[in-house]
């Protein structure tokens, strides 16, 4: 059966991307209070020639902290976290397998660089195939297919720096990077964003558990949709089409653009499950 590297135009090299923002712990959302109006610090200055009303408030507080049940508030967003459920520290890298009956090999997603712009961290992930493990658990070579330059906070969200088609032989370093997805989104949410003449549209669909072959719990993903303007999310870059990704661990299932043949969408969320044409998680290495 062929390889996703013969089933390009092509085979003449193209050039790679040269050359992480650190993940941890999602901190406590914080609310956004109403803005006021500016004022000088003599307008906020109380005023000292009368007693303040708020001198006994004060005294109260520290009572009111003992009493039982008194607890820090918790605040929470609508929508989802994001940005932490694509983790890019460390050295990792993952190992996905295949169902559909045209594809015999495993994908392979290395973390293989990093670079620095301005206070952000990117770090570059080199997806190959590799031939399936053999009886023997041997594996082949692995062989380029394309690299994606990546970087997420909780500021930015995930954000695409650059990328390169090894086997479509196309390559884009973006002057400025494309919006992968928000820090947090609603359901049904979308975001755009466009650089280099490349406009794409990520919507947030919705979270559901979904399995993989590394364990047999489901974890929670965040489904996310990215066309890249042409209506199908899979055809154009490969960091175009259906991703799948979970906290902690990073991309639980995928379909990029152009190496996931004849996928169809679906909701986990609706309890609908995945066409045999996903990448599926099936190894994780995390130093």
């Amino acid at each position: 059966m062929p390889s996703l590297a013969q089933e390009g135009p092509g085979a003449a090299p193209v050039d790679t991307l040269g050359g992480q923002r650190e993940t941890g712990v999602l901190p406590c959302v914080t609310p956004h209070w109403p803005a006021t109006a500016s004022r000088t610090p003599e307008e906020i200055k109380m005023p000292t020639n009368r007693p303040s009303l708020l001198r006994p408030l004060f005294l109260l507080l520290p009572a009111i902290a003992l009493l039982p049940g008194c607890e820090g508030r918790k605040f929470n967003f609508a929508g989802a976290s994001l940005w932490d459920r694509f983790p890019l520290d460390g050295e990792r890298t993952w190992t996905y397998n295949n169902e559909s009956a045209d594809i015999d090999t495993q994908l392979q997603a290395s973390i293989v660089g990093t670079r620095q712009s301005g206070n952000t961290q990117v770090v570059k992930i080199a997806y190959s195939e590799v031939s399936a493990t053999a009886d023997d658990g041997t594996v082949g070579e692995p062989e380029l297919l394309f690299e994606i330059e990546w970087s997420t906070d909780s500021v930015n969200g995930i954000q695409v720096w650059g990328y390169a088609d090894v086997v479509n032989q196309d390559s884009v370093t973006f002057d400025d990077p494309l919006t992968f997805a928000a820090p947090e989104m609603n359901a049904g949410e979308s975001v755009t964003s466009s650089s280099n003449g490349i406009e794409i549209t990520t919507t947030f669909e919705g979270l559901g558990d979904l399995g993989n072959a590394w364990t047999t719990d489901a974890w929670e993903s965040a489904y996310l949709v990215v066309d890249d303007g042409d209506g199908d999310p899979m055809a154009g870059p490969p960091f175009a089409g259906h991703w799948w990704i979970a906290t902690s661990w990073g991309v639980n299932q995928f379909a990029p653009s152009g190496y996931a043949p004849n996928v169809d969408g679906f909701d986990p969320a609706a309890g609908d499950t995945p066409a045999g044409e996903n990448w599926y998680l099936s190894k994780g290495l995390f130093e």
